[in-house]
This record gives structure tokens, C-alpha cells and sequence, in this order.
């Protein structure tokens, strides 16, 4: 049996990520959003927009397809170092390890102008026509389309832990302030004498820290 451990769903564009890390996807495909690339593998995270589809693969580069009228397809060149992604209606974000976003295709709601100065993010979320971003301290930046108030976050809203948007709407899940982690390290197999990087995610109040161990050392 195959095991299935990831669902994203948009706009009733369903994606499949296997336990073997490839990518079934179904379902309306006038701009080719389910015509999964050949040969895709090594997939660990995967994102749906309106008409196109986002894998992230475990080497930390992301893979697009599907409808590219705005240019939401069109990965940055040089792009690396991807943590996670999220998929709005015309356009893409992607995090990456050192806490920074990088958006790419429609613009006219600058909804993939990043605030300057926008660091330590944790997790991204994107719908509509608006982006969302969590940051280690548990506050939240919101940018792009406001048509219904998506993009005001309400006063005093802290010590978040997960957020989510919808195509007029966000959600914002609140903790007490103590560290939550958001993402593990990924295992990893590297030639003895080369240099790997192991990146972690985690929110919570005050200055945070990490400690790698091994046998407890």
C-alpha cells in the first residue's frame, strides 16, 4: 500500500503527495494544473492556486505547472534554500530557510510585494489575491488585497502558531506563548567532508533558541 501523508486543496484542484515523494493530481485541467511534470520526485511539500500547481522538493527548489498568464509558474531563477510554498489565485510565495518570502507572478494587488524588511517568517499562506506570513515571534504580516478587510489583522493579535487564508478571509490559531515547533529538521545523507544544513522552525514568545544533539551530546 502507498502511504498518503499530504493534502492540499484549492479551488477544487485536488494534489496527492506519496509516501514515496511523487504527486497525483485531478480534476479541471483547461491549463494543464494536473499534468504533473515527468520524472518529479523527492517531493516533500506541495501547494495548489487557482490554475497552477507547486511542488517543493527536498532539495529545497520548487517546481511549477499550469496556467502562467500573470507569470505564477515562473520559479525565480536562483530560488534555493525553500522551506514552503504557498499558491494564490494568480500568484506564488515561497519561504525560504534564513526567514525570508519571495513572491512571483500577479502583482496588481501587490500581493507579491514582500514588506521591506520582513524577516524571521515560519510559515506563508496565500489565497485570493492577498499573502499572509507568520513570524518567529508569533506576530503576523499581511500584504496585497484588503476587498473585505482580509489583509487587516486585528489589533493585539499575538502568539500565533498557524495560519490560513481563504479567497476573502484569514484564520490565525493562537497559543499561550510557548514554543511550538512548526517544522523539523529533514534527514539528511551527505559524503563525508561535505557540509549540510539543517534547518528548523519554531514560533513562540521571547528570543528562542536551538541546540543540536546527537547520543546527547
Amino acid at each position: 500500500t502507498t502511504e498518503i501523508y499530504t493534502l492540499s486543496l484549492h479551488d477544487a484542484l485536488p494534489i496527492w503527495l506519496r509516501g514515496n515523494g511523487t504527486v497525483v493530481a485531478w480534476g479541471y485541467n483547461a491549463y494543464g494544473q494536473t499534468n504533473v511534470p515527468v520524472g518529479l520526485t523527492n517531493v516533500v511539500a506541495i501547494a495548489a492556486g487557482g490554475y497552477h500547481s507547486l511542488a517543493l522538493r527536498a532539495n529545497g527548489t520548487v517546481v511549477a505547472w499550469g496556467h502562467d498568464g500573470y507569470g505564477q509558474k515562473d520559479v525565480p531563477l536562483g530560488l534555493t534554500n525553500v522551506v514552503a510554498i504557498a499558491a494564490g489565485q494568480f500568484h506564488s510565495l515561497a519561504l525560504q530557510a534564513n526567514g525570508v518570502v519571495v513572491g512571483w507572478g500577479e502583482g496588481d494587488s501587490s500581493q507579491t510585494n514582500v514588506p521591506a524588511g520582513l524577516t524571521n517568517v515560519v510559515a506563508i499562506a496565500a489565497c485570493g489575491y492577498f499573502s499572509l506570513a507568520l513570524q518567529a515571534n508569533g506576530t503576523l504580516a499581511a500584504w496585497g488585497d484588503n476587498f473585505c478587510g482580509e489583509s487587516n489583522i486585528p489589533a493585539g493579535l499575538t502568539n500565533v502558531v498557524a495560519i490560513a487564508a481563504g479567497f476573502f478571509h484569514s484564520l490565525a490559531l493562537e497559543n499561550d506563548g510557548s514554543p511550538v515547533v512548526l517544522r523539523q529538521p529533514k534527514s539528511q545523507t551527505a559524503l563525508t567532508g561535505t557540509t549540510i544544513t539543517f534547518t528548523a522552525a519554531v514560533v513562540g514568545r521571547s528570543q528562542l533558541s536551538y541546540q543540536w544533539q546527537k547520543n546527547g551530546t
